[in-house]
């Protein structure tokens, strides 16, 4: 045999295998990226799940903490921070003191417990019971929640919903801070909160236009597009509440009417 023609056949040869081997690697390496893409596209859609179970559908709640131990917390397009905020519902304490107004507080708290208005006795129940339980301030501890608790934190995260979500009108804080109306103006921000949680996206109406009658704001599915009109009311009659609630829902209608 030509020893000249052998050795370029065993060059292809080898060739040949070489190339087969780095293709056999480097299909494995595609197999392997493929399973690390799904498992991580698994472990973020569990996230998700986990996620959405825990905060609803609305904006995600983000929470930074930086090396200074500052605490920063986003709201919609604001960013808040806080060195004494060491968990999130130390921000909701403060936040829905922003929201509704650190001044009208102060001047509530100067009142007799009797005469208060109603937020301002949650929060008073808050503190006593908080009193009980914190023995080193600045550490976080825990206690049973009371009603009061539960009352007071869950408008606190109602109204971070909204005004990360939304938008928190004027009009409907100063219901808010309205005694007579607070109950029925709370209601409104429970409807509202519970739709964002439920991927709904909310546009409050005009109150001031007194041209047209209007519900109290609009509720848009972010996927299927639907609209709504919501109409929420929460009925008392003197200090006796009744029972009756109302959650008018109408959908695609540019108005309600009585």
């Amino acid at each position: 045999m030509n020893q000249d023609a052998t050795t370029p056949a065993l060059a292809a040869v080898a060739k040949n295998s070489k190339n087969a081997m780095a293709g056999l690697l480097q299909m494995e390496r595609i197999k392997r990226a493929i399973a690390s893409a799904r498992m991580m596209r698994a472990r973020l859609e569990a996230e998700e799940h986990q996620r959405a179970v825990q905060e609803g559908l609305g904006r995600p709640i983000v929470v930074l903490e930086m090396d200074d131990r500052v605490r920063i917390v986003a709201v919609k397009n604001r960013l808040l921070h806080s060195k004494k905020w060491k968990t999130f519902h130390d921000f909701l304490g403060e936040n829905i003191k922003m929201a509704i107004g650190p001044g009208w507080g102060n001047i509530e708290l100067k009142k007799p417990l009797e005469g208060r208005h109603p937020l301002l006795v949650w929060y008073q129940r808050v503190y006593d019971h908080q009193q009980q339980f914190v023995k080193e301030p600045g550490k976080v501890s825990g206690g049973p929640a009371t009603g009061a608790a539960r009352a007071y934190v869950q408008l606190a995260y109602d109204l971070y919903e909204l005004g990360h979500n939304a938008e928190l009108q004027t009009k409907l804080v100063e219901r808010l801070r309205n005694k007579e109306n607070f109950f029925g103006a709370r209601y409104e921000v429970q409807v509202a909160a519970t739709l964002v949680r439920a991927d709904f996206k909310i546009e409050f109406e005009d109150e001031d236009d007194r041209n047209s009658s209007h519900c109290e704001f609009t509720a848009t599915n972010t996927k299927t597009g639907k609209q709504f009109s919501v109409e929420a009311k929460r009925a008392e009659t003197g200090r006796a509440l009744r029972s009756n609630r109302l959650w008018m829902l109408r959908q695609q209608l540019p108005a309600c009417r009585a």
